[in-house]
């Protein structure tokens, strides 16, 4: 019998988790800190497997089973559902490292006169002032930032 939105408001925590199931190896995971799990098992190689379908009440019932449908869609064609996601995950780490890459350098001074160089979303250097900047830094700064040099030493 399919799960339905009342079952799932008043399933109170226990001692213990515990599982109701929606069917097609679908269940909310209900554990003993009162979150709720949507989770899939299925078999793939020979293996059991879980694969995590988002918290309730973030991801809906629906939401949820038309993912279990996706991940029974990619089963039957031969595909392992927790490889595709690690392989989306990956390429999504890859893209924003190469977009971080190819972000302007920018200089921060605070109201302090700490003084940061940003180059993507990380922050490279921290100094307490511009005199603390150590020689290959300060050189380098025209280059990293981009900008006309007046006196290089060199």
């Amino acid at each position: 019998m399919p799960l339905s939105e009342a079952a799932i408001v008043n399933a109170k925590p226990r001692a213990k988790p515990f599982k109701l199931t929606d069917g097609d190896g679908m269940y909310l995971l209900v554990n003993s800190n009162g979150s709720r799990l949507w989770r899939m098992d299925y078999r793939f190689g020979d293996k059991r497997k879980t694969l995590a379908l988002g918290v309730y009440p973030n991801v809906t019932i629906e939401h949820a089973r038309e993912q279990k449908d996706e991940a029974r869609r990619l089963l039957a064609d031969g595909t392992d559902p927790s490889a595709v996601r690690r392989k989306a995950k990956a390429r999504r780490k890859v893209e924003l490292a190469a977009s971080d890459q190819h972000a302007p350098p920018h200089l921060t001074v605070h109201p302090n006169g700490m003084i940061e160089i940003w180059i993507g979303r990380k922050s490279l250097y921290y100094y307490p002032q511009v005199s603390a900047l150590p020689a290959r830094i300060f050189f380098k700064l025209p280059i990293l930032l981009k900008i006309p040099c007046l006196h290089s030493g060199r």
